[in-house]
């Protein structure tokens, strides 16, 4: 089978309580593995044993140099945590030398915790549901703080939807090439044209609408999806900012084209560069569309504008059949 990216490529093998997602290029040679297995028993360290109970362990993450600089750390990563969050179970740990000190970095910024050292010297990461980090969206990702106050919505059209949030596709489509950096990542950047400042900063969270650019609005244009904000600035080109400037900020985490940012930065003066976590999405026929959206008065002035309490979003994320409890943790 030929796969393009990590998430499309997400090959599941399970038996005796493992898996393994593997992503292939098109010459059918492995680029990234990840191998994940449930376990029951302690893990002895150098100057602690940690009791024995039920964990996920991440038992590989290999990534191929021919993956560099393509997100897939990032990707593996978030997918890893994704699976733990389903799992009945609340440690995920890895074990890692220190010569993996990127792999590491990555795992401290996604609220691992280094436990100690197995007698072998390898460093032993781990996260727990019951002691969660809420200090930024990483640490406790994929989790929601549960002391968010403002939620809002993006909307986003919906080739671009797809290209930036794959597991989000109302099906799955094919993806053009300069999407595929952006979608192997769990951080996002999406770029707005907003009027005024939008409801929501730095710290909040935003659903994601797909805008039907085509079609019924009432029942194609969905929410599919939910994000934390880990970075909000608003660019006014008029501040004397360059195009370099600007595209520094966006980096490889936008699905737009070279291009495509030059013809943005040249038409506009004032945007919102806003960059997202992919926390969650409602999977294919769960996703809430717009009708029910309006009936509930839930989608009453332009996107931009529109200012959820926590009881709405609560609310949105019950409609697309997601357990509240395996995204905010009370």
């Amino acid at each position: 089978m030929i796969i393009k990216i990590l998430y499309l490529g997400l090959k599941k093998n399970k038996k005796n309580n493992e898996q393994v997602f593997y992503q292939k290029n098109l010459n059918d040679e492995i680029l990234a593995m990840l191998y994940l297995k449930e376990e029951n028993e302690e893990i002895n360290l150098k100057t602690i044993t940690y009791e024995k109970q039920k964990r996920i362990k991440i038992g590989t993450l290999k990534l191929s140099e021919k993956c560099r600089n393509q997100r897939l750390g990032e990707g593996a990563i978030g997918i890893a945590l994704w699976e733990w969050q389903k799992f009945d179970s609340n440690q995920i740990y890895v074990t890692i030398f220190d010569k993996q000190q990127t792999l590491i970095d990555i795992f401290i910024k996604f609220g691992f915790t280094i436990a100690g050292r197995k007698a072998n010297n390898e460093l032993v990461l781990i996260k727990d549901k019951n002691n969660l980090n809420y200090e930024t969206p990483f640490t406790s990702f994929p989790y929601i703080n549960p002391n968010t106050k403002n939620y809002g919505v993006l909307a986003i059209n919906d080739y671009y939807h797809d290209q930036l949030f794959p597991f989000s596709q109302l099906k799955r489509n094919s993806l053009d090439v300069d999407a595929i950096v952006a979608g192997n990542g769990f951080t996002k950047t999406f770029i707005g044209f907003p009027r005024n400042q939008l409801p929501v900063t730095e710290g909040d969270v935003v659903f994601l609408y797909r805008k039907c650019m085509k079609g019924k609005k009432c029942f194609e244009s969905v929410i599919t999806s939910y994000c934390s904000i880990t970075n909000l600035e608003y660019f006014n080109k008029n501040e004397e900012k360059s195009f370099e400037s600007f595209l520094e900020k966006v980096k490889n985490r936008t699905v737009f084209s070279r291009d495509e940012l030059k013809g943005f930065y040249d038409s506009r003066n004032y945007f919102v560069i806003i960059d997202l976590l992919y926390n969650g999405f409602f999977g294919v026929g769960n996703n809430v569309n717009y009708a029910y959206l309006k009936t509930e008065g839930l989608f009453y002035t332009h996107p931009y504008s529109i200012s959820y309490s926590k009881e709405d979003f609560i609310k949105i994320l019950e409609k697309g059949k997601t357990n509240v409890q395996n995204v905010i943790i009370d």
